[in-house]
């Protein structure tokens, strides 16, 4: 087994247009495992959990890069109902971090999905989430998918004229 961050970070300036790091295709990682191993904690475990630190150092792949989730050091229960709920302090990485907590510390289920969310967003982009210096030093990877969100609306636009 090895953790999704090493993983990534073995890719290199030459896979800078490729899907992927280090000879890791997007379809080699099973990202449906990870998904599948989310929903069960979130609804077939009783009580349900919330993991609430997903990143790509908490997922290991196997030589088929087959996924597991780890670490559930700072895991909690989830409500029966899926309400959010607050806590009474941040857990987890700031880096991976779902707006409803960063905002109002508030925690629910779609709060891991958004989290893993920015994982794929990795493994598709190539990107950490804080940024690369081969894109853009210190942007997060939300903010970089905007601004080419807002680059390609403008070439839109431009082609209209």
């Amino acid at each position: 087994w090895r953790d999704m961050r090493h993983v990534l970070s073995d890719w290199s300036a030459s896979h800078q247009n490729t899907c992927g790091w280090n000879g890791v295709s997007c379809n080699k990682f099973n990202a449906v495992t990870t998904a599948r191993g989310l929903g069960y904690i979130h609804h077939d475990c009783s009580p349900p959990i919330l993991h609430r630190d997903v990143k790509s150092s908490n997922i290991l792949l196997d030589v088929d890069f087959e996924a597991k989730i780890v670490d559930f050091g700072v895991s909690g229960e989830l409500d029966r109902l899926g309400n959010e709920y607050s806590t009474s302090g941040f857990v987890g990485s700031h880096r991976y971090m779902a707006p409803e907590y960063a905002n109002r510390l508030k925690v629910c289920e779609k709060s891991d999905v958004y989290i893993f969310g920015l994982v794929l967003l990795e493994v598709v982009s190539g990107m950490k989430v804080t940024g690369d210096v081969a894109y853009s030093e210190g942007v997060h990877i939300t903010q970089w998918i905007r601004n080419i969100i807002q680059m390609e609306e403008l070439a839109e636009l431009s082609a209209l004229d």
